[in-house]
This record gives C-alpha cells, structure tokens and sequence, in this order.
C-alpha cells in the first residue's frame, strides 16, 4: 500500500474517533452531569459535521480519474512545466482534469490564473494550449484563435497547436486557412497520423476525393488502426461506386474498432446526402 494512503487511513481514524469521542462527552454531560440538551449541542454537531467534511476529501472519489494519469497522458505537452513548483502543477492537473470533465468555466479560471504565474517556455506552451482546448469545447473559436496565435508569435508551438487552428477554421468554414495550418501541422511532425486524417477530412468536405485518399492513406501507413481515417476511404470509394475497395476499408475500420453498425449508418448517410443532392440536380 503506498505511503500516502496508509497516512489518509491513519487521518480518517483519528477522526472518527474524535467524532465518537465528542459524541461521548456530550451524553456524558447530558446524563450524568444534567446539562441542559440545547448547551453544548451547537459545539458539537459543528465538530462532528467538520471532522465529516475532512473525510470526504480525504477519500478518494472513485468516479473520478487521479491526477496522476492525467499527467502521464499528457506528458508530452506537459513536459517540465511548473516542474519546481509542485502547487501550480497540481493546479494544472487539475484544470486538464476539469476540461476533460467538461467544465469549462473552472477550467479556464484556474489556467488564467497560471497564466500569470507561468515562467518558463514549457509553463506558457502548456497553459496556452489547453486554453485553446477548454475555449475551443466551450465554442468561443475567435478566443481560441487569439491564444493560439499569440503562442505562434512567440514561436512557442508545436504541431498540436497548428492542427487545432486547423481544425477550428474548418468548423468556421474556413477551408483556405485551415489548409493551411494543418499543412504546418503535418510539417512540425510528419510521423504524426492525426494531421494527415485531419487533412483528408477536410478535402473529403470540399469533395476533393482524391486528395482525401492520398493524406488518409498517409494516415494509415504511420497508424493503420486509426478507424477514422479508414472509415473515411471505405465512404468515399462507396460514394465512387468500387465496391472492392469499399468493402477492405470497411473490414479495416470494423477490425481497427469502429462497430459495424455504427459504420453501416455514416456510410448510408453520405450515400443518402449524395442521392439527395443528385434529385435536386
């Protein structure tokens, strides 16, 4: 058992036995010496409901991933980040923590209050990018992009940083621009697969089938289980009419963990939106 939670143990004891002591005094005092019910009743409850408080946040809440994974998922981008200052890395865990959780508004407080503490290249990196991120989740795109950019200027980047821009300009509906950043993307790290997905899907949407095959095929030649990008190719060579093709990037995206059925709906999306749109025609 590790050191830390024999110590919590220990501390959840102790008060226990407070509680059980405190009540003990007061029926003591209630049966033995006559005191009055109301007396020291207050005083009482006030130490029971505390010593209560303590243990809750002394126990661990199950439903909730630790700190520490948090930390070694993100250890790429976290780096050495506010390493010799163990209270604002906590602080930082613990806004990754609320944005993964969805809240967004704590999630921000805590990272702008890093902001103004942060220090070194690894201390801005890190708080700016998951700035974007938790503006990002909460749709506020063109505070996104201000901070992103503001890190591009300092050339604290990286290839996340650029791909996020990407993928925020093409939600805005920006194909020109967001070509670009995720070229950069691609550029900062070029064993990445996740850019090369990013990029087919956005030349998928301009209905530039061939440039999507090429930069989904790129994808699955750094990572061939990244189901995306094969659900993307089996789509597309639907949409084309090869079936051969269609039906090996469908048993790629199914092996890779895309379920089956959820994989029979997105295609039968875009083969409806096709017929639709050829009816229009």
């Amino acid at each position: 058992m590790r050191k830390s939670n024999v110590i919590k143990i220990i501390l959840v004891i102790i008060l226990i036995a407070l509680m059980v002591a405190t009540l003990g005094f007061y029926m003591v005092d209630l049966m033995i010496h006559n005191t009055p019910p109301t007396k020291n009743l207050f005083r009482t409850l006030a130490i029971i409901f505390a010593c209560l408080a303590s243990i809750i946040r002394l126990w661990p809440n199950r439903g909730r991933r630790n700190l520490a994974s948090y930390e070694s998922a993100y250890q790429k981008h976290i780096k050495d980040a506010f390493a010799d200052r163990p209270f604002y890395k906590k602080k930082l865990l613990c806004a990754i923590r609320l944005y993964d959780e969805g809240n967004c508004d704590k999630a921000i407080k805590y990272l702008l209050e890093l902001k103004s503490v942060s220090q070194t290249r690894d201390d801005i990196y890190v708080v700016g990018l998951f700035t974007g991120l938790v503006l990002t989740k909460a749709e506020c795109y063109n505070e996104a992009i201000y901070v992103y950019r503001s890190l591009i200027e300092m050339n604290i980047t990286s290839s996340t940083v650029y791909g996020n821009l990407g993928n925020i300009y093409l939600t805005l509906g920006n194909h020109r621009d967001a070509i670009s950043y995720i070229r950069l993307s691609i550029q900062n790290d070029e064993n990445n697969p996740a850019p090369y997905n990013n990029l087919a899907n956005l030349y998928f949407e301009t209905a530039d089938f061939e440039n999507a095959k090429i930069y989904a095929e790129k994808a699955l030649q750094l990572n061939h289980k990244m189901y995306q990008a094969s659900t993307l190719l089996a789509i597309i060579y639907t949409l084309e009419g090869d079936k051969t093709n269609a039906e090996k990037y469908s048993h790629m995206a199914i092996a890779s963990g895309r379920p089956a059925a959820e994989l029979d709906q997105v295609i039968a999306h875009y083969v409806s939106e096709k017929q639709q749109n050829h009816d229009e025609e």
